[in-house]
């Protein structure tokens, strides 16, 4: 990796460059104006969640009230006994930004707009190490294309400033395990591989409990890249992918032990702390509740040309208004299938915009590259089946917490469009600007 840094320092500067600006100006238009300044504007409350009350202000980073669960920003008339720990909140990268807000005494609007600049930063400088590695594996045109992609693709941009969900941290274990896994490492490099791996889920873990098994599955995808390039036989699949879920359970386990003992400081014991984080988890996954109409009215916002043309053929506010569990599924999946997944800095026209840059139009390109694959990657057959490969384990990344946590996953879908990059989409561009390269090839 250092000879690569070294070799393409300019190479990464420029692309790290790149894509800060997008994360942090949202130059290339990802995100509608409003969207990109409104977009998860809740994560300010890690560090403001002042809320008023009986003529003052309570300031601290927990902060909700008891008959609620969202977290308090600001009330008038309240009264300060019926506070408690806004428990979604009690995550490393909330702890971290009060602590600094307080130890430089910054002021507080000013250090929240320093705080998204350099989560942007960051978040650039991990992805943009992503496409270092697709230039040294594939070549200048493929990283290219994969920095552009990354660019105008409005999870990502969305992401990439927010301070809760710390992005930096959800790509890092995948950009780690593309430049430092070896299937036949010597013993010692083994065991600072995985130790390393084991801190970045552990650190992971303590910004939230979302995508567990993503972020599992999205390093397995890396390594079965690394596995079919090194032709490996299946009892190295098994080995490697045992060894992952060791360490993503080791990690996890620790970080739920932290978070015990960090939030029995306010509950008042580590049995209520246990407690607090079942009921969270349960109403986060299990618990679907009245899905239908949030489905429904979700469908309705995100992918309004989609949600039109599908009442053309059902009635989906009746369909919301009575609850049906089959309907709200329906909804998810149609939101998540034609959620955009770039958006091209052109005036694209209704409903073709919509359909042209969604993840269904993703899916059937890939799908058209992988049929016709030995007609444009001849001489690259292998690296580009290795890609494939990574991208059906990504696929199942994304899946497995779309299953496994319906709750999340039948409401959430404006957030979630963000497993898609995890890693799926990642490999895809990868492939993607492969595919370019040889047309630019055969077109000289």
């Amino acid at each position: 990796m250092l000879e690569s840094l070294r070799r393409y320092r300019l190479y990464l500067a420029i692309t790290t460059g790149v894509l800060f600006l997008s994360f942090a100006f949202n130059v290339f238009g990802a995100v509608t104006t409003l969207g990109f300044n409104e977009n998860f504007k809740d994560s300010e409350s890690l560090v403001t969640n002042q809320v008023l009350c009986e003529g003052r202000y309570h300031h601290g980073q927990l902060l909700s009230f008891k008959d609620e669960k969202t977290p308090a920003t600001t009330r008038v008339g309240c009264e300060p006994q019926k506070l408690k720990p806004y428990s979604s909140h009690f995550g490393l990268q909330g702890r971290v930004l009060v602590v600094a807000a307080a130890v430089t005494g910054i002021k507080e609007t000013t250090f929240i707009k320093l705080a998204t600049l350099a989560t942007a930063l960051v978040s650039a400088l991990v992805l943009a190490l992503t496409g270092l590695w697709v230039r040294r594996r594939y070549g200048l045109i493929p990283a290219v294309t994969f920095t552009a992609l990354i660019a105008i693709s409005p999870m990502v941009v969305g992401f990439g400033r927010n301070l809760y969900w710390a992005m930096p941290l959800m790509f890092a274990s995948l950009a780690y395990t593309l430049w430092f896994y070896r299937p036949q490492a010597a013993r010692k490099r083994a065991v600072w591989f995985w130790s390393g791996l084991g801190v970045l889920f552990y650190l992971r873990y303590l910004c939230g409990y979302e995508y567990v098994t993503s972020f599992t599955l999205m390093v397995a995808a890396a390594i079965a890249y690394h596995l079919y390039m090194g032709r490996a036989q299946r009892k190295s699949y098994l080995r490697e992918f045992s060894l992952l879920l060791a360490t993503a359970v080791l990690s996890f386990s620790l970080a739920i032990g932290t978070h015990v003992l960090a939030l029995s400081t306010d509950t008042g014991s580590v049995s209520k702390a246990v407690e607090t984080i079942k009921q969270r988890a349960v109403a986060r996954t299990a618990d679907a509740g009245p899905a239908a109409p949030i489905a429904i009215d979700g469908l309705r916002r995100n992918v309004k040309e989609v949600y039109h043309a599908a009442t053309a053929y059902a009635d989906l506010d009746a369909k919301a208004q009575s609850g049906s569990m089959p309907w709200a599924v329906i909804a998810a999946g149609a939101n998540y299938l034609f959620l955009p997944v770039v958006r091209f800095p052109l005036a694209l026209t209704e409903p073709f915009a919509t359909y042209s840059q969604s993840f269904a139009a993703l899916l059937l390109a890939l799908a058209a590259l992988f049929h016709f694959r030995q007609h444009w990657a001849a001489g690259l057959r292998r690296e580009v089946d290795a890609l494939f490969v990574a991208m059906g384990v990504g696929l199942a990344a994304m899946l497995s917490w779309l299953i496994l946590a319906p709750s999340h996953s039948l409401v959430h879908a404006h957030i979630n469009g963000i497993l898609i990059y995890l890693p799926f989409a990642i490999f895809g561009y990868a492939a993607i600007g492969v595919a370019v390269q040889t047309l630019i090839r055969r077109l000289r």
